[in-house]
Formats: C-alpha cells, structure tokens, sequence
C-alpha cells in the first residue's frame, strides 16, 4: 500500500481548503446580494392597495412607501408592513389629478414630487399626500428652457430640480424657485446624447445618472450637465429604474427585458441581485423600479403588480 506522505497530506489539505471556500463562497453569493424573498405590497386591480400598471416607488426617511401608480392614475402611500395608508389623485387634469404619473421622488422626507407626464407637469406633495404646489413650463421662457411630456424627476439637497423629458430626449435643471438654468442630454448639447431616456437619480448631490433605454447603457453628467463617462453598456438591455444606496455607495439598476437587477460601484464593477428562492411567486417578472432601506430591497414589478420584499441575505465578498 502507497503511504502518504506530510507532502501530499498538506496538499489535500490546501485542495480541500479551497474546494471549501469556493462552495462557501458560492452559497453566500460570493459574486452578488443574495436576497430572501420576505412578503408583497399590492395585487392587480384599481381598488385601494391595489395597483396597475406602475412605474416607480420611493420610500422615505421614515420608512413611508409611495407609489406611482400609474395605470389608476394616482398616488399611494403604505407603511413599512405593507399596509394601505392614503392616496391622493385621479385622472384628469384638475389641480388634485394625474394623467399618467411616470415617477415619484422624497426630498428629505418632507416633500414628495410626482411627474404628472400627459399633464405636462410636477405635483409637489407633502408627506401626508397633501397638495404644497404644481409646476409646469413657463410659457414665457424660450422654447429649450420649456418641457414636454417629463418622464422622472430628481431633487437635490438644494432643492435644484432635474427634470427628464422625452420629447427631445434631455434634462432640464431648474433651481429651486423653478428657474429654468440650463439643458442637457440632448444632441445639441453635444456628448452624452441621450435616447430613450427612462429615469434619473442623483449620486452623492453630485452626479447625476440616467438610465438609457435605447442604447442599454447609464449616463453619467456632474451637477451642472457636463457628461462624464457611460456604464453597463455590455451588461444591459433595457435598464429602466435606478436607486443609489448611499451605505455602500453602489447604483441599483433593474433591466426589463433581461429581468434582472444589477448593482453597478461608481468605478464600474457590476454585482446581480440573485433571489435565493426559485419559486416564480416571490421572483420579479417586470422590474420597473427600485428602492432600498436598510437591509430590505423593495422591487416594484409592473406585471405582477405588487412590491417585492426581500432581505439583503449576503454581500459579495
């Protein structure tokens, strides 16, 4: 019988070793979040709680959830377990009424903005739903400094005002008595030409970033417009919501068509979201946009009508 020598032992053992930590890794999604399916906010269907059709959530600093509930043509507001709260809106195009509102923004927990996209205008709300204000172009100012049908909406800590719009595919920034102060994105502006443009957010109050359909990519402009740099091009299809997770400073991406969402670091390297649970009723279908809070990552799917909750189970080592 052969005998194994201390050579050959310390070699199974390094082997075994690392046999172990790439299944450890493996398990604990070494090379993304895993996340644990907890519960669902909503179902199909236009009664309160209930949601069609929508396009975008925000949850503010105390844990309120808001969603633009598109296709019922308002906004609704649940706690943190889930549970329906107030709703405010309708369709029309009175002072208190929405014709499909495509985006929904907090300001420090204060004030909510919703783009009221058909009226041509942004609803600004305060924390219980009710109505502080309602923007809209002003006629008066010059044609580039004038929206139409705006898509998404971010409000810096100044209260400045960036303003995405799909007639001609740009951003318009307003300052915070919605003074028009300059336009980008769009082919007269020069680089970063935007097409297809779905949603913008802003990063650390100092960049902002859009997600641009069309091309599969992000755009990245600083503050005041001047484009940067484009990610994600050989990664996504058809991104469409984005969050920034501040804590660990990554920017959250969800793709509709290949279904999947994808956290990108400010330096470019990528890090799927992977449910732990392979049973079609807690994994998303149709993620159209995205929020996180603390260890919870919240999905709103437009097929499936409802938020997905998940626990953040493990990080990326």
């Amino acid at each position: 019988m052969k005998k194994v020598t201390v050579t050959m032992k310390i070699k199974i053992f390094i082997f075994v070793a690392i046999l172990f930590l790439f299944f450890r890794g493996t398990a604990r999604g070494q090379n993304g979040f895993a996340v644990d399916y907890l519960f669902s906010i909503g179902a199909a269907g236009d009664s309160l709680g209930q949601l069609h059709q929508p396009r975008a959530l925000t949850i503010g600093a105390d844990g309120l959830i808001y969603v633009a509930d598109t296709g019922n043509n308002r906004v609704q507001m649940f706690d943190e377990k889930g549970n329906f709260l107030l709703y405010f809106g309708g369709i029309g195009s009175g002072p208190q009424q929405f014709d499909a509102p495509t985006d929904i923004c907090t300001q420090d927990g204060l004030n909510i903005f919703v783009v009221d996209q058909n009226n041509n205008r942004i609803h600004q709300l305060d924390r219980k739903l009710n109505q502080v204000a309602v923007f809209s172009s002003n006629t008066s100012m010059p044609e580039e400094f004038q929206f139409t049908f705006p898509n998404s909406i971010a409000i810096s800590s100044q209260g400045d005002q960036f303003i995405l719009e799909i007639e001609r595919d740009s951003i318009l920034k307003f300052n915070s008595f919605f003074v028009p102060i300059t336009r980008f994105g769009s082919i007269e502006t020069g680089e970063g030409v935007l097409n297809q443009p779905e949603r913008i957010e802003l990063v650390d109050n100092e960049f902002l970033c859009t997600t641009d359909s069309q091309t599969g990519r992000l755009v990245w402009f600083d503050y005041f417009g001047n484009f940067l740099h484009y990610l994600g091009e050989e990664q996504l299809s058809h991104p469409v919501g984005l969050t920034y997770w501040q804590k660990k400073q990554l920017i959250l991406v969800t793709d509709i068509d290949l279904k999947k969402i994808i956290a990108f670091s400010l330096s470019g390297d990528s890090y799927p979201f992977l449910p732990v649970q392979k049973d079609a009723n807690t994994q998303w279908e149709s993620p159209v946009d995205l929020a996180i809070r603390e260890n919870q990552l919240y999905v709103l799917d437009q097929n499936k009508n409802q938020i997905l909750v998940y626990r953040i189970a493990s990080s990326p080592d």
